[in-house]
């Protein structure tokens, strides 16, 4: 297996995991909404958005040629370390305004 096929294979379960992160702070989201600030509410749009973006990184690196693939990989490793930076930040704040611990 190449290493690029492996990095794709690493990457797309990072993804996943980073999914499913999302989906619990969506479901735990649900459960407080009553609660919830506005900015929060922007927050977890920007989020969303972050992750939309990540995905698009990481299919343009699965389609990418072998010359632009260290770039490509560079630039979705940005995304996706951002990404699990902003869903532990996100995930801390909401708890902290709910007395969530």
């Amino acid at each position: 297996m190449s290493s690029k096929k492996q990095y794709e294979e690493q990457v797309a379960a990072k993804l996943k995991q980073l999914e499913s992160e999302v989906d619990a702070l969506r479901d735990h989201i649900k459960s407080i909404e009553h609660e919830l600030a506005p900015e929060h509410r922007e927050q977890f749009q920007k989020l969303h958005e972050l992750e939309a973006a990540t995905k698009a990184k990481f299919e343009a690196l699965v389609e990418s040629g072998d010359e632009a693939f260290d770039a490509m990989r560079e630039n979705l490793e940005e995304y996706w370390s951002s990404l699990g930076r902003e869903i532990k930040a996100f995930d801390l704040k909401i708890k902290e305004s709910t007395g969530d611990e």
